[in-house]
């Protein structure tokens, strides 16, 4: 019964091993290769691991698995590293190295497990990843118009610096996770109504979309017209707010000249009208 219970543990930790998604390397006490899984030939075909020297041999720098080996048996806590391994053609291999200590019936060491999980597709998820960030940033940056965003509390979530100079900060840190009225009191008034954010975030209107006259930090007073948008996510649920504005005091301006002219215009052809009338009643 002893030994038949023995073997169902075997055969258990050799399926375990087998199945699991990462490398796993069963190591003894002097770091002999005991048990290895399929994962291993996997991502290190072509590469032999039956003795201590081969595993070691597997790490860039081998003086970094040495010293996780070391603190994973003196803390007796699972160790995680980021590293490189290398593969049978030498070229490197980003992962993460987790080391557990093994101990026995008697609370000794009775070996290792080595952990190794391939991090190359998960960075390279990550840097593409940042790239689309830094590409939405720059598109920001790049828009003539100001642009800033928030969470459903009202608060900052960032904005571009084109915003940040209407308001007279020159650093985004001091707005973020702040209100519109929670910023220093030397910054530019021309933030929108809360009443207003409120009223887009519970969607008690879809969006909002006006004109209106602000005063920059800088003293200019222009007329912009400004659109705020809800911001939700890939579950269609609201998450914050997202607000835009451009200057359009030149075009204020023409409207403005061309209803002059216009008027003028008017006026002159109904002189000229009276004129002629009265030509025709002298007449």
């Amino acid at each position: 019964h002893a030994q038949d219970k023995i073997s169902q543990q075997l055969l258990l930790e050799k399926s375990i091993i087998s199945s699991f998604p990462d490398v796993l390397i069963k190591l003894s006490a002097e770091l002999e290769v005991v048990d290895i899984n399929e994962h291993f030939y996997r991502l290190f075909s072509n590469r032999q691991l039956e003795e201590k020297d081969e595993f070691i041999d597997l790490f860039e720098k081998r003086t970094d698995i040495v010293h996780l080996i070391k603190t994973a048996e003196y803390s007796e806590r699972r160790i995680s590293r980021k590293m490189n391994l290398l593969s049978a053609k030498g070229s490197p291999i980003s992962c993460e190295v987790t080391f557990v200590l093994l101990k026995n019936v008697d609370a000794k060491n009775d070996g290792f497990l080595c952990i190794i999980r391939d991090l190359r597709e998960m960075l390279e998820v990550s840097a593409q990843l940042e790239f689309a960030s830094q590409m939405i940033q720059d598109v920001i940056e790049a828009m003539p118009l100001r642009i800033y965003w928030k969470n459903t509390k009202q608060q900052y979530l960032g904005c571009n610096n084109a915003y940040l100079t209407d308001l007279g900060i020159d650093n985004e840190q001091l707005v973020l996770q702040r209100t519109s009225h929670q910023l220093r009191s030397d910054t530019a008034q021309i933030h929108l109504e809360p009443r207003i954010e409120r009223q887009v975030i519970e969607q008690k209107i879809p969006f909002h979309e006006l004109e209106r006259t602000i005063l920059l930090a800088s003293g200019e007073t222009i007329c912009i017209k400004e659109t705020i948008h809800p911001l939700k996510d890939l579950k269609d649920e609201i998450y914050g707010i997202i607000c835009c504005y451009e200057d359009i005091s030149e075009l204020k301006s023409k409207e403005l000249e061309n209803q002059r002219l216009a008027e003028n215009l008017n006026q002159s052809q109904r002189l000229d009208s009276v004129g002629r009338l009265a030509g025709s009643i002298a007449h």
